[in-house]
């Protein structure tokens, strides 16, 4: 018989419909009717628990409103840390590069003659091509590739292998 109430569609699973279907056989009746009589006997329940359903809702509601109040006081807080610790690593930069021009200056002599190794040799006054015997010599690479060949004269970037006397690129 057609009505004027409102319809909630409900999924259920192939159990709860079998047993639904069987429990409206044996009663003489639909599982419709059968779930509408469940629902009336548990209204008194819901209604029940309405009221703090409401209040826990609220509660959490407020609660995320004060956390997110925590989290920005929060945020500012650190960013006022952050912008203290950047400044204290700027003034630890700053005096770091002062005692580093400091202490080259006193590495080089008065008159600018240029960096002393630490072997004792002063290197700033050689020129890039010689070698470490003082002769010049243009055609080798720098000290650190020193033995190392180019099969095409160093434009491939590609260093040459000997093996067992033989050189291969």
């Amino acid at each position: 018989m057609p009505t004027k109430l409102p319809r909630i569609n409900v999924t259920v699973t192939q159990a709860q419909h079998g047993l639904l279907l069987e429990l409206g056989r044996l009663q003489g009746r639909s599982a419709s009717s059968l779930l509408r009589e469940l629902l009336d006997a548990t209204t008194p329940t819901l209604q029940a628990l309405l009221p703090a359903m409401r209040t826990a809702a609220d509660l959490t509601n407020k609660a995320a409103g004060e956390l997110a109040s925590v989290q920005d006081a929060t945020r500012e807080a650190v960013r006022g840390s952050l912008g203290q610790v950047e400044a204290q690593w700027e003034l630890a930069g700053l005096a770091l590069d002062d005692a580093l021009q400091e202490a080259f200056a006193g590495s080089c002599d008065d008159a600018g003659a240029g960096v002393v190794s630490g072997d004792g040799e002063d290197r700033s006054e050689r020129p890039a091509s010689e070698d470490r015997s003082g002769a010049a010599n243009p055609t080798q690479p720098p000290y650190s590739n020193t033995g190392v060949s180019f099969a095409d004269g160093g434009r491939s970037g590609r260093p040459v292998r000997a093996t067992s006397g033989s050189v291969s690129g």
